[in-house]
């Protein structure tokens, strides 16, 4: 047990379990209670568990986190709902450990919903093959009615209310790309067919989300982009029927700072502070905003030859 002491003004947040880890990996989160080969995670296997915790602020006009017992950095949304700080998280069980087929409860932090997925009965996987975060819902025996091994969940990052789709290039007449005109790797993004709507194209990114970063909707044709740095462009075609667009942070809004050129950011004249920042690399002006569209969290950019800060 680790006790966490929060600046004045702060609380403790719930805590957040997290299987299969010895350290939280969470920004502004940190340990309160490490478990060593127990029966939290799966209720069949021990295994490790670390409970992590933040500092939230007590009830005001902003609602803020911060590290406990260290203020050093406070993530302030622009209306009263809390905003992710990462794309996933694990969630918080809830009720006794069982040894046969059972369901649990299960939480999530605020600014998250619970993204669930069933493993067959054919497939010998434990939920944490999934991925990080995923912790058991419900399990059964795999009797004759049951199509499921296991349910498992995890956090993911709920749509905020300031996300807005934005088109990139001329409706009807542009395609997706990556980094380049010509960067149209299909990792990228899975092909849906049979979708003739634009509207149910966006409806299909927004299940995916924040997976989904972006929609390429042609004739009957759907790309759900998944690139982790987001859509840069939208390319013109010599062919009608083509309409990239991109969901998040919306690049549209992001306006120069005193001219923006010459310019770097900074909180104060003098506070650049690393922790309010993070580092990527972008060849473009264009690529930067779209890591900022796609990134969990994004304020504004600061943008040099090959380096892009996502504040």
């Amino acid at each position: 047990f680790t006790r966490l002491d929060c600046p004045s003004g702060y609380s403790l947040s719930e805590p957040i379990g997290i299987c299969e880890q010895t350290d939280c990996g969470i920004e502004n989160y940190s340990a309160s209670e490490l478990n060593y080969m127990g029966s939290y995670c799966n209720g069949i296997f021990p295994g490790d568990r670390v409970l992590c915790q933040t500092c939230v602020k007590e009830p005001g006009e902003t609602t803020t986190t911060t590290s406990p017992a260290l203020l050093t950095l406070v993530i302030t949304t622009a209306g009263p709902e809390q905003v992710a700080a990462s794309d996933y998280a694990a969630p918080t069980q809830n009720g006794e450990e069982c040894d046969g087929p059972c369901s649990y409860t299960l939480t999530c932090p605020s600014g998250y919903r619970l993204d669930c997925r069933g493993v067959p009965c054919a497939e010998e996987t434990l939920c944490s093959a999934l991925g990080k975060f995923y912790q058991v819902k419900s399990w059964s025996n795999c009797g004759a009615q049951d199509v499921d091994r296991y349910e498992c969940c995890r956090c993911a990052r709920a749509i905020p209310s300031s996300a807005d789709w934005e088109m990139l290039g001329r409706p009807e007449h542009a395609a997706c790309r990556g980094r380049t005109p010509t960067d149209n790797s299909p990792s990228y993004y899975t092909v849906h067919r049979g979708i003739d709507d634009l509207d149910e194209c966006k409806a299909l990114c927004l299940q995916h989300f924040p997976r989904c970063k972006g929609i390429e909707h042609s004739r009957g044709r759907c790309e759900i982009w998944t690139r982790p740095e987001g859509i840069s462009l939208g390319v013109e075609l010599n062919v009608s029927g083509f309409t990239c667009m991109r969901f998040g942070w919306a690049a549209k809004h992001l306006v120069p700072v005193d001219g923006g050129l010459g310019r770097a950011c900074r909180g104060t004249p003098r506070d650049n502070q690393p922790r309010y920042y993070r580092i990527l690399e972008a060849e473009t002006l264009q690529a930067c905003q779209a890591m900022c569209t796609a990134a969990p969290l994004c304020y504004g950019i600061e943008f040099s030859s090959g380096r892009c800060e996502i504040w």
